[in-house]
């Protein structure tokens, strides 16, 4: 082989290693070219879960106080609310305000049926007592201010007050209808016997 022909040969494979190195560049380059892309990417949804996660966090105290406040009003408006509550609930109202208690007698169950701006609701429901008692008229004064304190939402209504004659003690003979609502929400948590302020003595009055 004459030093000419080793001269073309080495020329030869420079060409073919430049040929196969601009080829493996090439390939190289439009892998790394993707992983680029796929980098940005990730790199996108990783900011758009940070920002979910962020807004996330900022209503989550809401989001909390939101149930807190659903589950409170769900049971000042028990779902479950029956003849055995309305007993129990006459019962520590009465106690409460130092009223005399006598017969409780409780009507049967009744829709209680609301409009406003052509909307209605009709999942609120009722139960009336008529009461016949004797209560100081200050402390009848905190029974009707003070509906908000008490563990289900209450009413009075149709009062007739009295004085008792021949005392001067502030104490009346009073009529009054008395109302205890609930509200049908399937998704509402049950009002159980453990939320009564029982203290008649027995763990349920009703066996």
């Amino acid at each position: 082989m004459t030093e000419r022909d080793k001269k073309l040969i080495f020329i030869l494979i420079m060409l073919l290693i430049g040929v196969l190195y601009y080829y493996f560049y090439q390939n190289l380059n439009s892998k790394l070219e993707a992983l680029k892309q796929e980098n940005i990417q990730l790199t996108s949804k990783e900011e758009q879960l940070n920002k979910a996660i962020i807004i996330y966090n900022s209503n989550k105290e809401k989001m909390q106080q939101i149930n807190q406040e659903y589950n409170d009003i769900s049971l000042k408006l028990p779902k479950n609310l029956d003849e055995k509550f309305v007993l129990i609930d006459s019962l520590n109202l009465l106690r409460k305000y130092d009223a005399r208690i006598g017969d409780i007698p409780i009507e049967k169950k009744q829709q209680f049926i609301f409009e406003k701006n052509n909307k209605k609701i009709d999942k609120i429901f009722f139960y009336k007592i008529t009461l016949n008692t004797q209560i100081n008229y200050e402390n009848f004064k905190k029974m009707l201010k003070e509906t908000k304190d008490f563990n289900t939402l209450y009413m009075i209504d149709n009062i007739l007050l009295k004085p008792i004659s021949g005392k001067s003690t502030g104490i009346l003979d009073s009529t009054f209808d008395l109302y205890f609502f609930g509200y049908d929400d399937e998704k509402a948590p049950e009002r159980e016997w453990t939320d009564l302020n029982n203290s008649i003595g027995k763990t349920n009055p009703f066996k």
